[in-house]
C-alpha cells in the first residue's frame, strides 16, 4: 500500500516506464528507495525521483517493467500514457481536435487525424455523444490529455469509434486487472460461456464497453462486469452461472406473476362485458426485468 507523495519503493526491479497514479518529481524531497530512484533516473533523466499520485495499491509487471498504482476502490482517474481507454466525444475542441470526456479531470483531446488512413479528405467524424476506443498518446500532469484511436504503428489495432452497445462502469483498478490477465480475464470467460457471444472494450479509465446481438444478453454483461469485482478470480465460473440462473429465475418469476394477473383482469373483465380491458391488461402484463440502468 502506498498514500498520495509516499515514495514508490520498486521492490528490486528496474522500472522502465512509469504507469498511473506515479509521477516523477525532480530532487530528493519525495524519493524512493536508491533502486527505484536510480531507475527512475535512467527512464526520465538524472536528479528525478518516484512518488505516488494517489492512494492504493502498488503493482508491478516484471514483462514489460512497469510500475503503478491501482487506487483502492476509488473510480478516480489519472491518465498515464499507453492507456487504452473508452471514451465520449464531447465536441470540436479548434479546428483540428475533438474534445472526450475519458472520466479524467480534464478532458482530453483527439487529433481529428489520430485515425488509422485518416486523411484530411476521409476521416471519420464523430458526433458529441459517440464513444471511441482510444489509446493516451501523452498525459502531462497540469494539461490535457492527448488521445489516438490507433497503435504505436499508426495501426487500428482495435481503437476507434464505437458503435451501439453499452458502457459498464467500473473502478480503473478492476479494469486494469481485466486488461493485463491473459489469457482473458476468467469473469469475461465465464460470461462467454454463459451469457453467449458479446463483444467488448476494456478501457483503463474504468468504463468496459459491450455489445451483443441480444438486449437481455447486453445487459445481463454489463450488470455481471459492475458487480465482480469482488469476486475472486477462481470463483468466477461459479459466480457468474449463480447470478445468471439467479436473474433469470427472478424474471421468470415476475413474468409469470403478472401474466396470472393479467389473466385475471381479463376473467373480471369479461363477466362485466369488456373483453377489450381484459386484453389490454395482458398486453400490460408483459414486462421486462429492471436491470438498473
Amino acid at each position: 500500500m502506498v498514500l498520495p507523495d509516499q515514495a514508490a519503493p520498486d521492490g528490486g526491479a528496474r522500472i522502465v516506464r512509469l504507469g498511473a497514479g506515479l509521477r516523477a518529481e525532480p530532487g530528493p524531497a519525495c524519493a524512493a528507495t536508491a533502486a527505484a530512484a536510480a531507475a527512475a533516473a535512467d527512464a526520465r533523466g538524472a536528479g528525478v525521483s518516484v512518488a505516488s499520485a494517489v492512494a492504493g495499491v502498488l503493482r508491478a509487471a516484471p514483462r514489460t517493467g512497469q510500475l503503478w498504482v491501482d487506487g483502492v476502490r476509488s473510480r478516480r482517474y489519472v491518465p498515464s500514457e499507453g492507456d487504452p481507454v473508452v471514451g465520449a466525444v464531447l465536441d470540436k475542441a479548434g479546428a483540428e481536435h475533438y474534445s472526450v470526456d475519458v472520466g479524467a479531470p480534464l478532458p482530453a483531446l483527439l487529433p481529428q487525424l489520430a485515425f488509422e488512413g485518416a486523411t484530411r479528405r476521409n476521416r471519420p467524424t464523430p458526433s458529441p455523444g459517440d464513444l471511441v476506443y482510444a489509446r493516451v498518446v501523452s498525459a502531462p500532469r497540469d494539461s490535457d490529455a492527448v488521445l489516438a484511436c490507433t497503435d504505436a504503428a499508426g495501426l487500428a489495432a482495435g481503437f476507434g469509434p464505437l458503435a451501439g452497445g453499452a458502457v459498464a462502469r467500473v473502478t480503473p483498478a478492476f479494469a486494469r486487472a481485466l486488461l493485463r490477465q491473459r489469457p482473458p480475464a476468467p469473469v469475461l470467460v465465464a460470461l462467454g460461456k454463459c451469457a453467449g457471444a458479446f463483444e467488448v472494450a476494456v478501457g483503463a479509465n474504468g468504463r468496459v464497453w459491450v455489445a451483443a446481438p441480444t438486449m437481455p444478453g447486453l445487459q445481463s454483461v454489463v450488470r455481471v462486469l459492475e458487480a465482480a469485482e469482488a469476486v475472486p478470480p477462481t470463483e468466477a465460473e461459479a459466480w457468474v452461472e449463480d447470478t445468471l440462473c439467479g436473474w433469470a429465475e427472478a424474471a421468470g418469476v415476475a413474468a409469470g406473476g403478472a401474466a396470472a394477473g393479467g389473466a385475471a383482469g381479463g376473467g373480471a373483465a369479461a363477466g362485466r362485458g369488456g373483453g377489450g380491458e381484459g386484453a389490454g391488461r395482458d398486453d400490460a402484463g408483459s414486462m421486462d426485468l429492471d436491470l438498473g440502468f
